[in-house]
């Protein structure tokens, strides 16, 4: 008798810790004061497979399906492109194909299968995609006899990651800092100096704006951002936003990160956004994100096993709220600005094979407190 109350506490005792540990994952899953969905699917962080908002609703991505449970299942995955409707949680298969990028209704993708176009043996280089209105792309083929005569090629038909196409530089550019925004818009461009006298870093960043080729130097200069600084479109306030560079050190109470939005006619706005007060972490692990609710602050430090202080903040009334625990990757928002898409990893080993805590695609409705916004 005593023996079978000893093995019912025992058990009792198991069901509490796990009943803990699930209410505490439960917890911190439902820490955002906003909707948060979650699609059941993992989604690709590899470079160039960016997430996207076809619309309010719809989120196009790439995953590699299931999480693989051995390293041997993981080398056999490959990519695919999934379509998510965020209004009845609905995912469908796309195409097979990675390195996926989308910009109002036109999409370019790397694919493999029976379609891949047959190489000219006496060419030693090829690259091949697909391109198109969305449900019409079409292979496109690029072959070269040699790997310079394609890096040339490249560096001179650059992809413009705001319309998904490629460009061809202009001549006055070759061999510059240049930068292609949307094409109706214009370029920036770190060569041209306009302020005499001034150092390398106090002059400005040049806008060349599209309608009259006229060159209008920005009030951001090239010491505030770079070529590789976090730079957004956002549709909702038709404007380019750009964070400042940040340099190492660790982030005080007082501090904040200097961003700007730049008009499609070149008028910049100057903001200053403070950082939230996480102890011993790097300001330049510190990221912001621009939304219609606010701009977000990434900031903290994952551990192995768990979320440790890393978070995504939105700061109202002077407070900041964490939205979410842990890793947030390939951050994008829909048209409206309303709705937020991002790969969350709840620590740092999340995405480890065999991983009990798997990185998911997940959403943030930040304008409403149920459902989304349609706008």
């Amino acid at each position: 008798m005593i023996q079978q109350l000893k093995q019912k506490y025992k058990f009792m005792g198991l069901l509490l810790i796990l009943c803990v540990a699930g209410c505490d994952a439960q917890q911190e899953d439902n820490i955002s004061p906003y909707p948060v969905l979650d699609s059941g699917m993992t989604a690709s962080t590899k470079y160039g497979d960016n997430i996207y908002w076809m619309d309010n609703d719809r989120v196009i991505f790439v995953s590699y399906g299931p999480k693989p449970k051995t390293v041997e299942e993981q080398r056999q995955r490959k990519p695919s492109i999934y379509i998510w409707d965020t209004r009845d949680n609905n995912i469908k298969k796309y195409a097979d194909g990675s390195a996926l990028c989308y910009h109002d209704g036109y999409i370019r993708y790397a694919f493999y299968g029976d379609d891949i176009p047959k190489v000219d043996p006496e060419l030693s280089h090829r690259t091949f995609w697909k391109e198109g209105a969305f449900g019409n792309e079409t292979i496109k083929t690029a072959e070269f006899a040699t790997v310079e005569e394609y890096r040339a090629w490249y560096r001179s038909n650059p992809l413009n990651r705001y319309t998904c196409k490629l460009v061809e530089r202009p001549s006055s550019m070759d061999g510059k800092v240049w930068l292609p925004l949307l094409g109706q818009h214009g370029a920036l461009e770190w060569e041209t100096d306009t302020v005499p006298g001034a150092s390398e870093t106090e002059q400005p960043v040049v806008f060349r704006r599209s309608s009259d080729n006229k060159a209008i130097p920005l009030k951001i200069t090239r010491g505030d951002i770079a070529l590789t600084t976090r730079r957004y479109y956002m549709k909702y306030r038709d404007a380019y936003f750009f964070q400042e560079q940040v340099n190492w050190g660790i982030v005080q109470n007082n501090d904040c990160i200097r961003y700007w939005w730049m008009s499609n006619k070149g008028y910049v706005e100057a903001s200053c956004q403070s950082i939230v007060p996480v102890k011993n972490v790097s300001k330049y692990g510190v990221s912001l994100y621009p939304t219609k609710k606010g701009v977000l602050v990434s900031a903290g430090k994952a551990n192995d096993y768990d979320a440790g202080t890393l978070a995504l903040y939105l700061e109202t009334s002077n407070e900041y709220q964490k939205l979410i625990t842990g890793g947030h990757e390939k951050l994008s928002l829909s048209a409206n600005g309303c709705n937020l898409a991002f790969v969350n990893a709840p620590f740092y080993m999340a995405r480890r094979v065999g991983s009990p805590g798997e990185s998911r695609l997940k959403t943030i409705n930040l304008c409403s407190n149920g459902g989304n916004e349609n706008e």
